[in-house]
């Protein structure tokens, strides 16, 4: 028995191209390269055999999932595909952010986390949430592909945890926009049987296999 899940990342929004942080915020929207991208990427998902669409409820991953899905499809909206919560920094602009927060900056480089920052989602909670929320459908979905619409943080830190990378290495992994990431499961569903199969639209390289 193989489930396969295909991380989808939204289509590029307007937010992307002003360089916002977009996070948990609902009020960024596709712009017109957005929604080609997301028409150029669906008939190579139509080939997939896709049995159930799944999406977070913000609104660019939710129109992303409608203009990629096979038709008749439904598309799920679950919560905990949601983006990384990035608290009070989200809708400023990152270059802007950085320019004011050297020393913060320096220490999100290291870590990738932001501790002095009210409202921001550590790394080890975004990844138990997303590591939930698939294997939480892959029981619901056995021996199927799935399609999984979502975000890049959620994407990363997922394939992350899955491969065990260390954090100075996540910053490789870099889902584009419209890009499809495949994680397969064989046997049976737990996280110790995942296999990261795919990471933007690629097989995934020798320097970025699983560790342990």
């Amino acid at each position: 028995m193989v489930v396969r899940l295909i991380l989808v990342r939204h289509g590029e929004t307007d937010w992307n191209v002003k360089g916002l942080i977009q996070g948990d915020s609902n009020r960024s929207r596709l712009t017109v390269k957005g929604k080609n991208q997301c028409r150029k990427l669906r008939p190579k998902i139509a080939k997939l055999e896709i049995a159930a669409v799944y999406a977070s409820p913000l609104q660019r991953a939710l129109e992303t999932a409608r203009l990629i899905s096979p038709a008749g499809r439904p598309i799920r909206a679950r919560n905990e595909l949601r983006e990384r919560h990035f608290g009070r920094v989200e809708g400023k602009s990152f270059a802007a952010f950085i320019r004011g927060n050297r020393k913060r900056w320096a220490e999100w480089s290291r870590s990738r986390e932001l501790p002095d920052v009210p409202g921001v989602e550590t790394i080890p909670r975004l990844q138990q949430r997303a590591m939930r929320a698939v294997l939480g459908i892959a029981k619901r979905q056995r021996n199927k592909n799935i399609l999984i619409v979502t975000h890049g943080a959620f994407i990363r830190y997922l394939i992350a945890r899955v491969l065990k990378l260390p954090l100075p290495k996540v910053s490789e992994i870099n889902p584009a926009n419209c890009s499809v990431n495949v994680i397969e499961i064989n046997s049976a569903i737990t996280e110790r049987n995942m296999r990261v199969v795919a990471v933007n639209g690629r097989r995934l390289r020798p320097g970025l296999r699983r560790r342990g």
